[in-house]
C-alpha cells in the first residue's frame, strides 16, 4: 500500500505512557490504514513523535484485559485507558472516557484484521524483518528417523544385560548422513 493509498482511520489526543521514562504526554494520535499508529506533539502532525505497528503487535485491549507490571496514574480510571502489546513493549494509553478508549480499541482491532489477512503467518513486515532478530524466521531442523536393523546404543558404563533393555527404542546409535 503506498502512501497516495494510505487513508486516515481515526484520529484524537490521547495520554501516552513513555517507554523509559514513565511520564505521561498528550499525544495527537493518528491511526491509518497502513498498520501504523502515528503519534505527534499537535494537531498539525509536523513532527512524529513516533509510531507504533499495529499489525505485528500482539493485541490491543481495554485496561481491564490486560495483565502488565505497569500502574495506571491514581487519576486515570482504568475504564478508559487500553495498552497495545508488542514483542519488546506494551504502550500504556489513556483516553478521556470509557467510550473513547473503546472506539480507539475498537479501530485497532479492524485494522489489524483487516492488514493480517494480506499477509502469511510467516510474513512481516520488511523492515522488521531485516532489523528486528525477534522477527526473523527459525531455520528448519532435520531429525533421523530410526531404521530398522540399527541397534541402539547405552552409556558403557552400564552392564551389558540392562544396557538393551534401559534405552528407549527411539535413540538410534548412530544418524545416517
Amino acid at each position: 500500500m503506498s502512501d497516495e493509498e494510505t487513508v486516515v482511520i481515526k484520529t484524537g489526543f490521547v495520554s501516552k505512557c513513555g517507554g523509559s521514562v514513565k511520564s505521561w504526554k498528550k499525544r495527537w494520535f493518528v491511526l491509518k490504514s497502513n498498520g501504523f499508529l502515528y503519534y505527534y506533539d499537535t494537531v498539525d502532525c509536523k513532527h512524529e513523535k513516533g509510531k507504533i505497528d499495529v499489525v505485528n503487535a500482539n493485541r490491543a485491549s481495554l485496561w481491564q484485559e490486560v495483565t502488565t507490571a505497569e500502574k495506571l496514574p491514581s487519576n486515570v480510571p482504568a475504564s478508559n485507558s487500553f495498552a497495545i502489546v508488542s514483542i519488546g513493549r506494551t504502550f500504556t494509553c489513556a483516553c478521556d472516557t470509557s467510550e473513547n478508549a473503546k472506539d480507539w480499541v475498537d479501530a485497532l482491532k479492524r485494522v489489524r484484521e483487516r492488514n493480517s489477512k494480506h499477509l502469511s503467518p510467516v510474513t512481516h513486515r520488511k523492515s522488521e524483518q531485516t532489523t528486528n532478530p525477534l522477527m526473523q524466521p527459525r531455520p528448519q531442523t532435520q531429525y533421523a528417523m530410526p531404521q530398522p536393523g540399527i541397534g541402539y546404543e547405552s552409556p558403557s558404563y552400564m552392564p551389558q544385560s540392562s544396557r538393551t533393555q534401559s534405552m528407549p527404542p527411539q535413540y538410534p546409535r548412530h544418524i545416517p548422513s
